[in-house]
This record gives structure tokens, C-alpha cells and sequence, in this order.
């Protein structure tokens, strides 16, 4: 070899081979572990799907104090989004109806102003077991730029 040559490179050596034993009881261990986090998981989804069907509290000013929403508020709402488009379409054809109301998923008709639509509303229903919408495409386009 002169000086001039490269030297070569050195061998490789082979790695001494580890070996890695699992007992039975390692393998119980560790599907206990995947158990308790399923189950963990489970009880959290369990817990997402109680707040999702929760009523979230108001804050009424008149009571100074938080309120829950009342169960008829929500079948409203969810009237209201259901029917939304035939809203859209009672619109469309009748202008001056721009409020509507419902009594639980029942709709109970139609106002210009939603002031005067809960006037007429609270002689009829002195309860107040109703809600107020306006109808607006906004509810059914949220990121509509077109005003």
C-alpha cells in the first residue's frame, strides 16, 4: 500500500442480535393497558355526546343569573333549520313575512316584525312557550358574501 492509496474500509461487523422475549403475562399487561384506555375513551365520548344534546345556559340579565334553555327552545331550532328552505320560499313569495314562530316543532305563523309577531304571540301563548326566528338566508349560507 503507498502512500498515495486510499485505505480501505473497515469490515463490518454484525451486530450482536438482542434478543427480545415477551412473557404471556407482558402480553395480558399490555392488552389491559389498551383496554383501560379504551374504556376511557369510550367514557369521554360518552360525556361529548351528553354536552352536544345539553341545552348551554343563558345568561338572563332581567334575573341576573344564568338560565338553561327550555327543551321547546331547542325543537324550534331544530324545526326552524329543518324547514328553512321552505322559509326561504315563504319569503320569497311573501315579503313582509319576516318572522316566524313556533310553538315546539309546530310553526305558528308568520309577522312582519318580531316584536309584533311576540305581541300577538303572548296573548295567545301566556305561557311564552314559544321562540322567534327571523328568516334569513344567512342562517342557511353562513359564509354567503353576497349581502
Amino acid at each position: 500500500m503507498t502512500a498515495t492509496e486510499p485505505a480501505a474500509p473497515p469490515a463490518p461487523t454484525a451486530a450482536p442480535a438482542e434478543t427480545f422475549t415477551v412473557t404471556r403475562a407482558d402480553w395480558q399487561r399490555l392488552l389491559d393497558r389498551v383496554a383501560e384506555q379504551t374504556a376511557a375513551i369510550r367514557h369521554v365520548e360518552e360525556q361529548l355526546a351528553v354536552v352536544r344534546v345539553r341545552p348551554e345556559p343563558i345568561y338572563d340579565r332581567s334575573a341576573g343569573r344564568v338560565v338553561e334553555i327550555e327543551p321547546h327552545r331547542h325543537e324550534a331550532a331544530a324545526a326552524y333549520e329543518a324547514e328553512l328552505d321552505d322559509l326561504l320560499a315563504h319569503l320569497a313569495a311573501h315579503p313582509a313575512d319576516r318572522w316566524v314562530a313556533y310553538r315546539g316543532r309546530q310553526r305558528v305563523r308568520f309577522g312582519p316584525t318580531g316584536h309584533a309577531l311576540y305581541q300577538d304571540l303572548i296573548r295567545e301563548y301566556p305561557d311564552g312557550q314559544f321562540a322567534l326566528f327571523g328568516i334569513d338566508e344567512v342562517d342557511k349560507y353562513p359564509d354567503s358574501t353576497v349581502a
